[in-house]
């Protein structure tokens, strides 16, 4: 509850005023106290006591601003005035009163940006219109919130442009970071951000500066500063000295790429490995020099313009970029001409047993230079090798004939014969001048022939390097590190040599020889396959792999049969059908002489022919004896079906009855010997020589057939002839023996008692 003598305010609207008056004297702001001397107090609720205060005129209270008011860090004050008079008795009366001031803006503040990317990354392929960035910036007054209108103000090199509402920067045009307008693929743009304003001239405005990086893309190619490359260098130039360049060329390639994207490497290609270029290895740019690599290549002669291709090429492993040059190399010519063998090597081929005067081989030489010096002037002056003291030759022409009466070649002893043919200029007496490069190793004076190919090689690099500047210098060899040889370096002679290979062409002179001058196999009658494989074998020292030396095998005699086959090509030996032993020819073999026929070997004696596919053909011949053994295979066979004999019953034991006689088949003993047995019928009363057949009666037996019961007149026998087989190889047959007993009227009648007999009467008499 307010106190009754409380002051009073009035609720004026104090919105945009700074001041206030008592209301004694001022309706606005007013007391109503006791008495009028009233005194205010002024208190800023947020504690901002140091930009308002309150005084007292005329018994009003007048705010006044003290400060700097600033829209944009705050827009309304909240202030409590109180207010207090002197009552009677020294009473003191208040009273309190709520103002609200608010601040009214006004344009003092530039644009603020609030989105601005420092640092933007953008590909150097981006399509033009490709957004980049986007920047906002924002009404520094608080209060009015002009629109915002964006512009680049510098830094694009008309490369970006930006929307001036939206803030968005975008390409304007094709990036390439690697032109020279820009700062290493970067532009630093400087954006501006102006407000639309009547009011304020020039219009508040602000500037910020990005910064877009342009990404590199290998979209660059090596390129070579010149489009073309022409040089000279001297023939006799030594490894590794530069090529001159002519008419202003300027020896660099570039790619501005980055990183990676701006390495290349640099190669010839087409110069034969003749040059090199350095460095191997750029980036971004380079200076190169070709040089030489090869220097026994540079030969006037021979070439007098080398063209070939120099190429840059990235180093990133897929896609890589590349750029070709042409380059011309004049070789300028220096007199220092041997003369040359139209080839290095010579190869011909001669008929052996080639008959004196026959042309083995033609060398030829030329020699760049003129005159006596030149081609006109070689001579072909020596000729060495294995077979050198047997041929000819020709110092003009160097043509390569047989000299010798007895035949030089023979294929079977040396198939091939390696010589050396020299040349020389100036009609044989040609001479190097002191000062000339060593380039053949021929002016060594030491035997090359001699030296092993490994070891020439080296000794060429070495020479190729070497110009002897003396009558005669000494030189020590070293290779890898170790003396290999001491030799005197020479100028010597203008010569130089080539290697002839002659190929001694074979001709069939030989004819096939057997390994074995006899050749033995055992085979058992009736067999397909001799006891051990048996192959004759024949060699033709004709050359290998020819008609001369191709072998085939035949039998030629001795197989009227054809009981056997060999193989043409292998000379394998077998069967071709079953030998009967019986069937040959009983020769003599083993030391009981001809015509025995007990033994159980009989031999064949087969010629067989090796002849080769030469023209003319060549033949020779063995003996092959293949000994048959016999087999039992044939069973005893009796002369007769069956026997029949009759012989008397009183025939006396030991009396011969019959002869039974069978053969057997087989062509030897113990297999055609034959024994005989009586296998049944004959009981007791006969026997049989086991070897002549000749059966007998047998001793004490009696062949009364009344002795004999049942009564026997007959005897049927079965006669076994048995081979000399053994075992189940044992063979057998049978035939029957039939021995009919016949009477002999050797016993007296006798009477038998008739008994009684009864005859009865009237009986009729009969016969």
């Amino acid at each position: 509850m307010r106190p009754s003598n409380a002051k009073r305010f009035p609720t004026p609207d104090l919105r945009g005023k700074l001041s206030t008056l008592d209301q004694d004297s001022n309706p606005d702001l007013s007391v109503i106290g006791c008495n009028n001397l009233v005194l205010y107090f002024l208190q800023e609720l947020d504690g901002d006591d140091d930009l308002f205060s309150v005084s007292t005129v005329n018994g009003k209270g007048v705010i006044r601003l003290t400060g700097q008011l600033d829209y944009e860090r705050k827009f309304i004050y909240q202030l409590r005035v109180l207010a207090v008079d002197r009552a009677n008795n020294n009473r003191v009366n208040t009273g309190t009163a709520a103002i609200v001031v608010k601040v009214q803006d006004v344009e003092d503040q530039p644009p603020e940006f609030v989105v601005a990317s420092p640092v933007t990354r953008v590909s150097e392929d981006a399509a033009i219109g490709t957004s980049v960035l986007q920047v906002k910036a924002v009404d520094g007054d608080r209060g009015i919130n002009n629109r915002i209108v964006y512009s680049i103000t510098q830094g694009s090199q008309g490369s970006f442009e930006i929307d001036a509402d939206s803030g968005v920067v975008f390409t304007q045009q094709k990036l390439d970071r690697e032109s020279s307008t820009n700062n290493n693929g970067a532009y630093i743009l400087e954006i501006a951000a102006q407000e639309e304003t009547q009011s304020t001239f020039p219009p508040p405005m602000v500037k910020t500066e990005v910064t877009v990086i342009v990404t590199d893309v290998n979209d660059e190619i090596p390129t070579f500063r010149s489009l073309s490359y022409i040089g000279v260098i001297n023939e006799n130039a030594q490894v590794n000295t530069p090529v001159a360049f002519l008419d202003g060329a300027v020896p660099e390639v570039f790619d501005h790429d980055q990183g990676t994207n701006g390495t290349f490497v640099m190669f010839i290609d087409g110069d034969h490995g003749v040059f090199d270029v350095t460095p191997h290895k750029g980036v971004n740019e380079a200076s190169f020099l070709i040089r030489v690599k090869d220097s026994s290549k540079l030969d006037f002669e021979k070439v007098s313009t080398m063209n070939f291709t120099l190429i840059a090429r990235e180093t990133i492993p897929q896609n890589a970029k590349y750029s070709l040059v042409p380059v011309t190399v004049h070789i300028k010519d220096m007199n220092d001409n041997f003369p040359e063998f139209t080839k290095p090597l010579y190869e011909v081929s001669v008929l052996e047993n080639s008959n004196a005067g026959t042309t083995v081989a033609w060398v030829q030489a030329m020699d760049e230079d003129s005159g006596n010096f030149g081609t006109q002037g070689i001579r072909y002056t020596n000729l060495g090798g294995s077979v050198s003291d047997l041929l000819y030759l020709d110092p003009n022409t160097g043509v390569i004939t047989i000299k010798s009466i007895e035949p030089a070649f023979d294929r079977e002893l040396m198939s091939r014969h390696y010589l050396t043919v020299e040349a020389r200029d100036d009609l044989g007496d040609g001479i190097l001048p002191i000062g000339s490069q060593v380039n053949k190793l021929q002016s060594v004076d030491f035997d090359l022939h001699s030296v092993h190919q490994h070891i020439k090689k080296k000794l060429l690099e070495v020479f190729r390097k070497h110009r002897v500047e003396s009558e005669e210098e000494f030189a020590e060899i070293f290779i890898e590190g170790s003396p290999v040889m001491q030799c005197v370096v020479t100028p010597g002679n203008a010569r130089n040599t080539a290697q002839l290979i002659i190929n001694v062409e074979d001709v069939n002179d030989n004819a096939p020889q057997f390994l074995h001058s006899k050749y033995e196999a055992h085979l058992l009658e009736n067999k397909l396959e001799f006891e051990s494989l048996l192959v004759i074998e024949a060699r033709d020292l004709d050359l290998n792999g020819t008609r001369n030396s191709h072998i085939y095998y035949s039998i030629v005699s001795g197989d009227p049969y054809k009981n056997f086959t060999i193989d043409s090509i292998l000379g394998t030996l077998q069967p071709a059908t079953p030998v009967d032993f019986e069937e040959l020819t009983v020769q003599s073999v083993g030391p009981k002489g001809p015509g025995f026929s007990g033994v159980n070997v009989r031999p064949i004696s087969l010629t067989v022919e090796a002849r080769d596919h030469g023209k003319p053909s060549l033949a020779s011949q063995v003996e092959v004896v293949v000994y048959v053994q016999d087999v039992n295979d044939h069973m005893p066979q009796f002369e007769h079906a069956s026997y029949k004999q009759s012989i008397q019953e009183d025939l006396p034991g030991g009396s011969s009855v019959l002869q039974v006689q069978a053969w057997d088949g087989d062509g030897s003993s113990p297999n055609n010997a034959i024994v005989y047995r009586i296998q049944q019928g004959a009981e007791d009363k006969f026997v049989i020589d086991a070897e002549t057949g000749v059966i007998s009666v047998a001793i004490g037996a009696n062949l009364d057939p009344d002795r004999t019961e049942p009564k026997t007149t007959l005897y049927t026998l079965s006669v076994l002839a048995l081979d000399g087989g053994v075992g189940a190889e044992q063979f057998q047959n049978a035939v029957d023996v039939k021995i009919t007993i016949v009477d002999v009227n050797n016993k007296a009648p006798i009477f038998i008692d008739p008994g009684t007999i009864r005859v009865r009467e009237n009986t009729q008499v009969t016969n």
